[in-house]
């Protein structure tokens, strides 16, 4: 039984890193988008 509890702890761990993986590419797709905006505002 152990050594089905770790499988699962290690599948629940791909799951959450896919998760975050899609957020980062999102982010990078949203600034990529926004070239132009980033450049200009003066706050960065």
């Amino acid at each position: 039984m152990v050594a089905g509890g770790v499988y699962v702890a290690l599948d629940q761990r791909r799951e959450r890193n896919e998760k975050l993986a899609k957020i980062q590419r999102e982010l990078a797709r949203r600034e990529a988008a926004e070239p132009a905006k980033n450049a200009v505002d003066p706050q960065n």
